[in-house]
C-alpha cells in the first residue's frame, strides 16, 4: 500500500479506535485529519466520532454544492489565526473549489475535513479519488519545495495510516490502460491540482531554488512508459509506476517511501534493462537522462552497471550538445559526491563544473573542479577553476597556480590557460617576470603561436603596460617582417592610446613608422588576418597622430584605399571597413577644427560598429568622441556621441579597480542618452523604455542600464512602491540623479494619496543621497586605469576603492552591495588594507589613508 504522508491522518479500523483517534487529533494544532471513504465494506466516521468533532470549539464552515472559492477563502482569512479549523460536508463541494481546498489544507496548521454521512461519502466517488490523491500529491510536492516540514514515520505507522487513505479499488483503477472515464478524469484532476499549486509557487515573488539544490528528478512519465511497454511486468510494479506518475518528481528516499524500497528497486532494474535496449534518438532519452541519475542508488542491483549507464547517457548528450543534459549532469555529480563515489568520475565532475561556471555558481564550480582534479583530471580543468577564482577577485591564486603548472607540466600550458592568466595579471596591475619570460620565449619561437596570443589579448584580456613593452620591443627589434609582428605593434599602440601617456605614445609612433617601412614587402590582402593586422595598425597610427595634433596625411590615404578594398576579409570587412572610412574623415575634420563635420562622421562610424570590432578602434572612437564633447557645446553633439561618452563613464565606474576594456556599443550608448533625456523632461518614458529593453543590447554588462530600465517601467506604471524599488536599484548602481528623480516622484504620489509615512520615508532617502551627481557629470579624460598613479602603501586599486568607501562611513555590507562583491571578499580586502596601512582598527583606516595620500601627493609634486 502507498504510505500516508507524515502528519496526515486517516480513519480506519473499529468504531472505538476511530473515536479515540478523532478525540486525540481534534486537539488544536495536532495535525491534518482527513476523513475519507476507506472503501467498500468499511465504515466511515461513527456518530460518536462526529459528535466529538462537532463539539470542538474550532471555527467551522458547513460546505454546500453552492460554496464558492471566494467564500471559502474569506472564511479562511477571517479565522486563519486559529490553530484548528473545521470543514463540514466537504464532499458536497464543487470540483472547481477543490484546488482552493487543497491549498488551504496545506497552508493551515490543522484542518478537519468532515463528511456529512457515510452514505453521501460512498456516493461521492469523485471526491474519494480526486481529493485523496490530490492532497497526497500536494503534500509531497510542497515537501519537495521546502514549504512543509513533516516528521518521518516508521514503516508500521506508514502502513497503518495508509489504510483508508485511498481505497484499494480506486488505486487499482488509476492504471491508465484499464481505467474508466471517471478514473481517468480523477487522475487528471489530481494532477492539475498539484500543477496549479506548483505554478502558484513559481509565480510568487521569491527566488527559485537552483537546479543544483533540487533533488533528483524521477521521471514518472518514463517509468510509466517503460511499464506499459513491458508485458510481463507484475501488477504491483505497474501500480507503483502509475502512483509515481501521479505524484511527480521525487528523490530516491521519497520514492522508496511512496511505493516501498523493494518495489522501487525492482522497478528501476526493469527500467534500466529497458533503457539499455533503446536505440539512440528514442523519445524516451529526455526522460532517460533523468532516470539515469536515480539509477546509481546503493540498493539497486549492480551499482557499477547503473553508474556506467548513467554516464553513458550523459556523455551521449554532451557529444550531441543536447541542452537538457545540464540539470541531470549537475544532479548526478551532486549525488555521486553525497554517496562518496568520486573515483572514476572525474570527467563527470569536470563537465558539471563547466555548467556551473556558465551559470555563475562559483562556489560549486570550485568544489567540482577540485574534486575532478583529485580524481585525476589534469590541467584541462584549470581554466574552469580559474574562471571561478577570477570572479571572486582571487587573481593571485590564479597566477600562483599557473606558475606551478608551468614549472610542473609546461607542455600542458595552452592558450586557454594563458587567456585566464593574462586577465588575472591585468587585474593585479602587474605582469609577473615568469609570465613575461614565457611570452618572450613563445613569441620568439613561433609566429603562429604569437598570433593566437595576440588575438586573445585583443579580446577579453586587456594588456598591461609590461606586456605592451614586451611586444613593442619584440616588434621593433625583429630581424624580419611578419603579420604577428604587425599585430604586436598595433596592440602596443592601442595600449598607449588608452593609457594616454604622451611620451610612450610618441615613442610607439616612431617605432610604428619604422616597422611600417619594413612591412612594405608584406601583402595585406594575403589573408584575413594580415588585412586585419594592417587595418588595426594603421588605424592606431592615425589615431595617435590626430590626437597628438599631427595631420595623419599619407597614412590616412593609404588606409582609405585599404578600407575601400576590404570586402571579404575577416571581421574587418563590410560594416567595419565603412566605419573605419568614416572614422578617418572624422579625424581630418577634427584636425581642421570642423566640429560639425567631425560629429557627423563619427556618428556614422559608431552606428556601423558592434561588439565584434577591434577594441583598439572602439577605444579610439570613444576617445575622439570625448574630445568632441569637450570641445563644443553639448547640444551640438549627436545622441550617439553623448551616449558613447556616458558609456565610457559607466564602464569606468563599474570597473574602477581594473583595466577597462572599452567596447563601443552604439545601441546601448544611445539608450543611456535617451534615459538622461527622460530625466531632463525632453522624452516620454515609453519611448526610451523600448530602447533600454531591446534584447539585442548587452545591457546585462552594466547594472546601471538595468536600473534605468526599472526606473522607466516604474514611471510608466505610476506606482510609488515601484518607484521606491527602482530608486534602490539606481542608488546601488551609482545613478544618483535617477534615484533622486524616482524618490521625488514617489514622494509626490504618496503625498497625493495622503500616505504621510511613506512620503517621509522618501524624504529621508532623498536626504541620504550624495550631493554630487557623478552620473550626470562629464567623466575625466579617457585613460586606462593601468596608467593611474600607484596607490599608496602598495594598496591595490580595489583596496584603495574600498578604503575610500570605509572613510565615507559605509559598512562592509553596503560596500559589497555597491561594488557587487560578497561581504567576505570585502572583509578580506579591509584586512589586507589595514595591514598595508598599519591601521590597528577599521576606524583608523580614514586617518592612515589620508596621511598616505598626502605623502604620495607631496612626492609627485
Amino acid at each position: 500500500m502507498i504510505p500516508t504522508p507524515p502528519g496526515v491522518h486517516a480513519l480506519g479500523g473499529t468504531r472505538e479506535s476511530e473515536a479515540a483517534t478523532v478525540a486525540g487529533l481534534a486537539a488544536p494544532g495536532h495535525g491534518v485529519l482527513v476523513v475519507a471513504h476507506p472503501g467498500e465494506g468499511r465504515t466511515d466516521v461513527t456518530a460518536a466520532a462526529q459528535a466529538t468533532l462537532r463539539r470542538s470549539d474550532a471555527p467551522a464552515l458547513r460546505c454546500t454544492a453552492h460554496t464558492t472559492s471566494a467564500e471559502l477563502l474569506s472564511w479562511y482569512e477571517a479565522h486563519h489565526a486559529a490553530r484548528c479549523l473545521r470543514l463540514h460536508d466537504v464532499d458536497t463541494l464543487p470540483q472547481a473549489v477543490t484546488p482552493v481546498l487543497s491549498s488551504l489544507v496545506q497552508d493551515s496548521r490543522a484542518i478537519l475535513l468532515m463528511s456529512a454521512d457515510a452514505v453521501s461519502m460512498r456516493s461521492a466517488s469523485a471526491f474519494d479519488t480526486t481529493t485523496s490523491v490530490g492532497l497526497l500529491c500536494d503534500l509531497w510536492r510542497r515537501r519537495l519545495m521546502g514549504r512543509v516540514d513533516l516528521a518521518p514515520l516508521t514503516d508500521e505507522e506508514t502502513a497503518a495510516r495508509m489504510r483508508g487513505w485511498v481505497p484499494t479499488d480506486a488505486l487499482d483503477s488509476l492504471q491508465l490502460t484499464t481505467a474508466t472515464r471517471s478514473a481517468r478524469g480523477s487522475v487528471a484532476i489530481a494532477r492539475d491540482l498539484a500543477e496549479d499549486l506548483t505554478a502558484d509557487s513559481r509565480s510568487a515573488p521569491r527566488r527559485l531554488p537552483r537546479p543544483w539544490d533540487a533533488p533528483f528528478a524521477l521521471s514518472a512519465r518514463t517509468l510509466h512508459r517503460i511499464a506499459s511497454r513491458t508485458r510481463d511486468l507484475p501488477p504491483a510494479l505497474k501500480t507503483a509506476a502509475v502512483v509515481l506518475h501521479s505524484v511527480g518528481p521525487l528523490d530516491h528516499a521519497m520514492a522508496a517511501r511512496m511505493v516501498g524500497p523493494d518495489v522501487l528497486t525492482r522497478l528501476l532494474n526493469v527500467g534500466l534493462a529497458s533503457l539499455r535496449r533503446l536505440p539512440d534518438g528514442d523519445e524516451v532519452d529526455v526522460d532517460g537522462l533523468q532516470v539515469a541519475g536515480l539509477l546509481s542508488v546503493p540498493d539497486v542491483d549492480d551499482i557499477n552497471g547503473h553508474i556506467n549507464t548513467a554516464l553513458a547517457f550523459l556523455e551521449r548528450s554532451w557529444r550531441s550538445g543536447l541542452p537538457f543534459s545540464d540539470a541531470p549532469t549537475m544532479a548526478l555529480a551532486r549525488h555521486f559526491m553525497d554517496l562518496g563515489i568520486t573515483e572514476g568520475s572525474g570527467r563527470l565532475f569536470a563537465r558539471a563544473a563547466t555548467v556551473t561556471a556558465r551559470l555563475g555558481w562559483h562556489r560549486e564550480t570550485e568544489m567540482l573542479t577540485r574534486t575532478a582534479m583529485a580524481d585525476g583530471a589534469g590541467a584541462e580543468v584549470l581554466p574552469t577553476l580559474w574562471v571561478s577564482l577570477l570572479s571572486q577577485d582571487r587573481h593571485q591564486e590564479v597566477l600562483d597556480q599557473a606558475q606551478e603548472l608551468l614549472q610542473r607540466e609546461p607542455e600542458a600550458f595552452h592558450l586557454e590557460h594563458l587567456h585566464r592568466v593574462c586577465t588575472a595579471a591585468s587585474w593585479e596591475r602587474t605582469t609577473p617576470d615568469w609570465l613575461i619570460t614565457y611570452l618572450t620565449d613563445v613569441v620568439g619561437a613561433a609566429d603562429p603561436v604569437l598570433a593566437q596570443i595576440l588575438t586573445i589579448l585583443t579580446g577579453d584580456a586587456p594588456m598591461t603596460n609590461q606586456c605592451a613593452d614586451t611586444f613593442s620591443d619584440y616588434a621593433a627589434t625583429s630581424t624580419h617582417a611578419s603579420v604577428p609582428r604587425m599585430w604586436a605593434m598595433a596592440l602596443t599602440l592601442s595600449q598607449r592610446l588608452s593609457a594616454g601617456d604622451p611620451e610612450a605614445l610618441e615613442a610607439s609612433v616612431t617605432q610604428a613608422r619604422s616597422l611600417r617601412g619594413r612591412l612594405r614587402v608584406l601583402n595585406p590582402a594575403a589573408s584575413s588576418m594580415a588585412h586585419d593586422a594592417f587595418l588595426l595598425f594603421d588605424l592606431c597610427c592615425c589615431s595617435a597622430q590626430a590626437l597628438a595634433g599631427v595631420d595623419p596625411g599619407g597614412v590616412r590615404r593609404v588606409l582609405e584605399e585599404r578600407t575601400s578594398n576590404a570586402v571579404g576579409f575577416g571581421p574587418a570587412s563590410g560594416r567595419v571597413a565603412a566605419a573605419c572610412a568614416s572614422y578617418l574623415h572624422a579625424l581630418s575634420a577634427y584636425r581642421r577644427g570642423n566640429t560639425e563635420a567631425a560629429t557627423r562622421d563619427i556618428t556614422t562610424s559608431m552606428s556601423l560598429l558592434d561588439h565584434s570590432t577591434f577594441s583598439a578602434l572602439n577605444a579610439s572612437l570613444m576617445r575622439l568622441s570625448l574630445q568632441l564633447a569637450r570641445s563644443g557645446p553639448t547640444d551640438e553633439v549627436d545622441p550617439e556621441i553623448l551616449g558613447s561618452y556616458l558609456a565610457v563613464g559607466e564602464s569606468m565606474h563599474q570597473s574602477a579597480a581594473g583595466p577597462t576594456r572599452l567596447v563601443a556599443e552604439p545601441g546601448w550608448a544611445a539608450s543611456a542618452h535617451l534615459y538622461h533625456r527622460v530625466l531632463q523632461g525632453h522624452l516620454e518614458p515609453v519611448a526610451a523604455l523600448k530602447a533600454l529593453e531591446d534584447p539585442e543590447l548587452n545591457a546585462g554588462r552594466f547594472p546601471a542600464t538595468l536600473a534605468s530600465a526599472h526606473h522607466l517601467r516604474a514611471l510608466v506604471s505610476g506606482d510609488p512602491e515601484h518607484l521606491m524599488r527602482a530608486a534602490n536599484d539606481l542608488t546601488h548602481a551609482g545613478q544618483t540623479r535617477g534615484a533622486r528623480d524616482a524618490l521625488t516622484r514617489a514622494r509626490s504620489l504618496y503625498l497625493a494619496r495622503r500616505a504621510t509615512g511613506r512620503a517621509n520615508d522618501c524624504a529621508a532617502k532623498l536626504a541620504a543621497l550624495p550631493d554630487a551627481e557623478a552620473d550626470t557629470e562629464l567623466p575625466p579624460a579617457l585613460v586606462n586605469t593601468g596608467a593611474r598613479p600607484a596607490p599608496p602603501s602598495g594598496l591595490t586599486q580595489r583596496e584603495l576603492e574600498i578604503c575610500l568607501l570605509v572613510a565615507q562611513g559605509l559598512s562592509n555590507l553596503q560596500i559589497g552591495e555597491r561594488l557587487y562583491l560578497s561581504v567576505r571578499t570585502v572583509e578580506s580586502h579591509v584586512l589586507q588594507a589595514r595591514a598595508k596601512l598599519r591601521a590597528p582598527r577599521r576606524r583608523d583606516i580614514p586617518e592612515r589613508l589620508s596621511k598616505e595620500l598626502a605623502r604620495a601627493a607631496g612626492a609627485r609634486g
